[in-house]
């Protein structure tokens, strides 16, 4: 039976003498990890094929049950720092997170394919080089139930509240209220749902 799955190309966590499904990343997905760092894996969820997992130093990845990261998704959570995917969260294929301090994504909540989630920036304010400027890390929280469009880019410090739907290449620059409807570069409410 093991080797049938390894030939699958997936690694299976079982957690009962029925085989059914803990979690399982898939063999083609990178997974580097420095000293100390975590993944937590809840009841079936799923890393698929050919994504990219970074781990820092002491960093944590934390996903709930039922939580997705699609193919091709590319995940870095840097020393110390923290990525929560609650239960049912789905983060669409080709995505990026950038994970520097904490950030966490709410339960049910949907992010489609090649959106961006940065967890700081740099302070380019100064004329000095880019190379040395400072870089803040930020946290950024994503509630409950929230649909995040295709292409969006969502930036550092941002609180996206339960609910809200963020269109489709939207850049998210300032929190967004519950249930909200933000589209635009930069994002802007148009109206809340019903």
């Amino acid at each position: 039976m093991l080797k049938y799955l390894k030939s699958l190309g997936m690694i299976l966590l079982v957690n009962s003498r029925f085989f059914r499904l803990r979690s399982f990343i898939s063999f083609s997905t990178k997974v580097i990890a420095g000293a100390g760092a975590k993944i937590e894996t809840g009841y079936g969820s799923r890393v698929r094929d050919h994504g990219e997992i970074f781990l820092g130093q002491n960093a944590k990845l934390f996903l709930g049950n039922h939580a997705t990261i699609m193919r091709l998704a590319e995940v870095v959570v840097t020393d110390f720092a923290t990525l929560t995917l609650e239960d049912s969260v789905y983060i669409g294929s080709h995505s990026n997170i950038r994970c520097h301090k904490n950030i966490t994504i709410g339960k049910g909540t949907k992010i489609a394919q090649f959106v961006s989630i940065f967890g700081g920036q740099y302070d380019y304010r100064k004329k000095d080089n880019i190379t040395y400027q400072n870089f803040k890390p930020e946290d950024v929280t994503i509630g409950q139930n929230v649909w995040v469009g295709a292409n969006a880019v969502i930036l550092s410090g941002v609180k996206i509240g339960d609910g809200a739907v963020v269109g489709a290449g939207s850049i998210v620059t300032k929190d967004i209220p519950e249930f909200a409807i933000a589209v635009g570069n930069p994002a802007k409410v148009i109206g809340f749902r019903d």
